[in-house]
């Protein structure tokens, strides 16, 4: 069993720690407000050692043992000061409770590759104890606390990270360290890479675990596809190489952002920073110069950079959306998204498609007749566009060589400014450039002759290679994010998109056609979605 406090004091840790567990048979604990309690045989008796006086104020004050030598039939008891400041290593304090007479030779039953003659070699060495860590024994009177009847059994030591977040979905749980490398103060590789318990969203469960009002950016929410292989590697600005937010972070980007406009951030707004599931930035254009966020990213064949816009939304900025500045002021679209890296192998772009794949069915879909004219549209503007409605994993995909607005091959590298299709042969996917003298035109020529490499089996297209540096930028009108509805005009109408989608979100995606990898997956998700979502996880738990 473990007591409530030490739970507590698990919880409310912002320090590393190390947890001790005593294995005891008959341990008493007693004081003046409650009667004696005993601990069934093979029960954990708990307790722990940090460097912070919040974590300790409700941990135990007193452990008892009896060595069974010397001193017999006397207790010892080490007590912990009440401030207790912790400057040295883990090293340190836990050679000096063994030079204090703690029985070692337990940690030959648990810990069998440890030989006695390392262990005593150890102790030989000259070991500063921590230097404002006191601990003294005392004799306790009989009357205050009874003979234990046994001495520990065994030991084993417990890595504990760093927490900053009470939600039982981000505490993770690596696995436990040699205690050659505790004694050395080296941590095993899996300490640091290795999560500790699995995210929700790795155990099956697609709903976002915040709630909508707590959103940063309701109602709308930005995140990695849970599953995809994709990983956050941290939230910057545009032009910086300091992270917001990076794995290992305990606090989220917004905090990082509310810091940054001077204003005052309470809780913990962002939720979980698992980085295949965390909630990521939404830009709305009004951002100022050099400080749109980006988010670095990889997966198993790709590693780069996304910059998502979408228009009339907030939380990026430290003043409401303003419609008459900024990047979308003067456009028709409402959604801009760059993405720029490069892939890990080498891929030919015959087989690389973006669109949407959904994991189940969609739900009820508009009449037939309005779904060709949609069709009719988005060929327009995507010739070789495909769309399966039906089965068990519909999806819409068409080339990632031919749909973006806009590719780039190296060349220019900043994507926060108005994006232009490339003048230059080198730069281009194709090797060819257009003479055109727009950035339109020059588009549409790449487009063409895109599509024509792609129907055409005989002729080889372009292919993707790690020494060179992709970026795509891909534009869109036809979704009103904010209001979750597809305009199509006065003819087709608009086309709510809750009931289509059945409790699944938008997705922002490219994938390799002949492996199923994705080369970036990330979800647009609305509050309308989350009640069906949530349906869903339950029914298939």
């Amino acid at each position: 069993m473990t007591f409530p406090r030490f739970r507590n004091a698990r919880k409310k840790s912002k320090e590393d720690g190390y947890f001790f567990n005593f294995r005891k048979r008959g341990l008493k604990e007693t004081n003046d407000h409650a009667s004696q309690q005993t601990l069934d045989q093979g029960d954990f008796f708990q307790t722990a050692i940090y460097s912070s006086y919040e974590t300790i104020e409700k941990l135990p004050q007193r452990i008892t043992s009896n060595d069974g030598e010397g001193d017999e039939g006397k207790d010892k008891i080490t007590i912990i000061p009440d401030d207790p400041t912790v400057q040295e290593s883990f090293e340190c304090v836990f050679a000096s409770q063994i030079k204090k007479g703690f029985d070692y030779e337990g940690l030959w039953e648990a810990n069998p590759s440890i030989s006695s003659a390392s262990m005593e070699s150890y102790l030989s060495k000259d070991l500063p104890s921590p230097a404002s860590f006191h601990q003294s024994l005392k004799t306790t009177r009989s009357s205050s606390l009874s003979k234990p009847r046994n001495v520990f059994r065994s030991v084993s030591l417990v890595h504990i990270g760093t927490y900053g977040s009470k939600n039982k979905e981000d505490v993770t749980e690596v696995p436990k360290p040699a205690l050659s490398q505790v004694m050395e103060g080296k941590p095993s590789a899996s300490d640091l890479s290795t999560p500790r318990t699995l995210c929700c969203c790795q155990n099956g469960i697609r709903t976002p675990q915040l709630k909508p009002k707590d959103w940063p950016q309701n109602p709308l929410l930005f995140r990695p596809t849970p599953g995809s292989g994709v990983r956050v590697k941290g939230v910057r600005f545009v032009h910086s190489t300091k992270y917001l937010w990076q794995q290992g972070d305990t606090h989220t980007w917004f905090q990082s952002l509310q810091e940054h406009w001077g204003k005052a951030c309470h809780g913990n707004p962002g939720g979980s920073s698992c980085p295949q599931c965390m909630v990521l930035p939404i830009n709305n254009g009004n951002e100022p110069k050099g400080e749109t966020l980006v988010v670095d990213f990889t997966s198993p064949v790709f590693e780069g950079t996304i910059q998502v816009r979408l228009r009339h939304t907030n939380g990026t900025t430290a003043l409401p959306y303003d419609d008459e500045k900024g990047y979308f002021k003067g456009l028709n679209r409402r959604y801009q998204v760059v993405v720029q890296g490069r892939p890990l192998r080498e891929l030919s772009m015959q087989h690389l498609a973006t669109g949407v794949q959904m994991e189940r069915p969609f739900g009820k879909l508009p009449p037939k007749f309005l779904l060709k004219g949609i069709l009719k549209v988005v060929n327009f503007f995507a010739p070789q566009f495909t769309a399966k409605f039906d089965g068990n994993q519909p999806s819409c995909l068409s080339p990632l060589g031919s749909t973006p607005q806009m590719i780039r091959v190296n060349g220019e590298l900043d994507i926060e400014p108005k994006q232009e299709e490339p003048t230059k042969s080198e730069e281009t996917i194709l090797g060819k450039s257009s003479t055109a003298s727009t950035t339109l035109a020059r588009a549409k020529f790449r487009k063409k002759n895109f599509d024509k490499l792609y129907m055409d089996q005989s002729c080889q297209t372009p292919t993707m290679s790690p020494s060179n540096v992709y970026t795509f930028e891909f534009l869109q009108h036809l979704v009103n994010f904010t209001a979750f509805r597809a305009e199509f005009g006065s003819v087709l109408g608009s086309v709510p998109l809750k009931d289509a989608l059945d409790g699944q979100p938008l997705q922002i995606m490219s994938l390799d056609k002949t492996t199923e990898e994705r080369l970036w997956s990330f979800d647009l998700w609305h509050t309308d979605l989350v009640d069906d979502s949530k349906r869903y996880d339950v029914s298939s738990s």
